[in-house]
Parts: C-alpha cells; structure tokens; sequence
C-alpha cells in the first residue's frame, strides 16, 4: 500500500505553479534474484492546481481541481541499506472546474500522461524502517498545441494541463514490515 501527498507553493508573482496533491495505491513486488524487484501499483488521487504564467510566447492564469486514476511499474536493484531504481507511470487526469482568471470555465477534459522517473531510496539507521528518497522525472502530456495558426499557443487545455513537467522530490519512506538485517 502507498500513500502520498504532495505540496507545491507560490515562490513568485509572474510565473508559478501551485499544486496541492494526494493520492493513495495498492500493489504487489515480485523477486528477481537475490538483489532486484520488480513492482506494480494502481490507485487514484485527487488535486488542486493554480498556474500562471507570464512570458513571449504565452501568458495566462487558470486554477481548477482534477481526479486521476494510475498505473505504475518499476524497477529496483537493492543493497544493503538503500535502492536505486527506474518507475513508469500511466496516468488518466480528468479536469474539472477548471478557470481562466477571467472566471470563464474551460470545459471538463482529460488527458493521458506518461510519466518517467528515476529514484534512490538510503536507509536511516540500523533498523531499515525508515529512508529517505529522492526521485527525478519527466510527465509528458497526450495534448496537443491548438493547430490554429493565428493563435498556435492558445489552446485552454493545452496551456491548463499539456506540456512536460519536471518531477523532483524528497520525502521519507516508512516500512513497518522491514525486520533489521545483519550486513551481508
């Protein structure tokens, strides 16, 4: 089982992105050999976002809430007090209430992302119970620019949701099941 929850704040008044997430995940790992697993997880989550943006090319501001469904495969290779590993996730994200700064709604949509992230999870102390993980990716959207050639980067959903995004994070891992375990 997972559980997390993810917090994105306003560091600036001319472009930021807000995001208030949480999601929970249920799955299995199978082992292949003595030092890698291979893992599967599905789960939903809900979130609240807030965008703007102020730049040549584009400028805007939209907020609203979305809803995902996921599925997550990955790759670990263990040591004795951590793991290094490759994770991708297929995500469904349904939008809605989803506002330009003008109060005008953007239609309910949904898009596909494909996620792809490298991790490295160490161990704190002898009892390998808790860690401390960092994880770096790429989310990339299944929208497309508007094919409008008098406005190619005015698309609503395009600017709302499409695009990549880099993923960084650091957070702490907790696994009650793990026993302490002698150096090998």
């Amino acid at each position: 089982m997972t559980v997390a929850a993810a917090m994105a704040i306003k560091l600036g008044e001319q472009n930021y992105l807000v995001n208030r997430q949480a999601e929970i995940g249920l799955g299995t790992y199978w082992k292949l050999g003595n030092k890698w697993l291979l893992n599967g997880i599905g789960g939903a989550g809900t979130a609240y976002g807030e965008r703007k943006e102020s730049g040549f090319f584009s400028s805007g501001y939209n907020r609203g809430n979305y809803q995902k469904l996921f599925g997550q495969a990955g790759l670990a290779y263990q040591k004795h007090k951590g793991a290094v590993g490759i994770t991708y996730r297929l995500g469904r994200i349904y939008y809605r209430n989803i506002q330009h700064n003008d109060g005008r709604p953007i239609p309910l949509f949904r898009d596909t992302r494909h996620e792809y992230s490298l991790f490295y999870r160490h161990a704190l102390g002898n009892q390998q119970k808790w860690y401390v993980q960092s994880i770096l990716g790429l989310s990339l959207s299944s929208l497309r620019p508007s094919d409008d050639n008098y406005r190619p980067f005015a698309s609503d959903k395009w600017f709302a949701a499409g695009g990549g995004e880099y993923l960084f994070s650091i957070g702490a891992v907790w696994r009650p099941s793990i026993s302490a375990r002698k150096s090998q």
